[in-house]
């Protein structure tokens, strides 16, 4: 008769690749222009915004881009795990036209340059898989929980717990603090976790 009711901590968050956003070009009155041709024959050429956007397509790399390409839309749930019996951070990524991106895009995108490396080559296939959400039944990219016990008793061992948190918020806040960052999520964002109960 179905599944017991769960509950899963969800969060999403607006992601910026690397795609900048360019302003439309703005028409100078009369008065400005003469002063930046007046600037432009003392200082030499001084770029317009119009020569600027120009030049700025005319370079291939600016050109292909669409604007629609320029951020991510990012869900994060974390879910426990019976079998690790530990909290497993599950997300997945999504351009504004609701396509969703790849293996390859999530680590071009979300896991910062410093940690790819690590990410990569982490367990047998990588530190980050895809496998259906244990809840939404729909596919969700996964950081692997292996090493989760392990790390959490090195930081916990040493750290002191604080009396104003419960030990799950501390838990899962420090946990998240580690997990997160290697895929685009920082505790800030993490601070504005929602409760939700499925």
């Amino acid at each position: 008769m179905g599944r017991p009711a769960q509950s899963y901590l969800s969060m999403t968050q607006i992601t910026a690749d690397q795609t900048k956003f360019h302003r439309p070009p703005q028409q100078l009155d009369h008065g400005t222009q003469a002063l930046l041709d007046d600037l432009s024959g003392e200082y030499g050429h001084i770029l317009s915004e119009e020569d600027e956007q120009v030049s700025e397509i005319t370079d291939p790399a600016v050109a292909e881009e669409k604007p629609t390409d320029a951020y991510l839309s990012v869900s994060y749930h974390i879910i426990f795990s019976p079998s690790y019996q530990v909290p497993v951070l599950y997300f997945n990524a999504f351009r504004p036209d609701g396509r969703a991106i790849s293996l390859e895009e999530i680590y071009e995108s979300l896991v910062p340059e410093a940690w790819r490396s690590s990410v990569r080559n982490a367990g047998l296939s990588g530190g980050i898989s895809q496998q259906d959400h244990p809840i939404l039944n729909v596919p969700y990219f996964y950081m692997h929980p292996c090493e989760t016990v392990s790390l959490m008793e090195t930081i916990l061992k040493n750290q002191e717990q604080d009396r104003s948190r419960s030990f799950l918020d501390s838990y899962v806040s420090t946990w998240l603090s580690f997990t997160g960052q290697a895929v685009g999520l920082s505790l800030p964002h993490a601070s504005q976790i929602v409760l939700e109960n499925q």
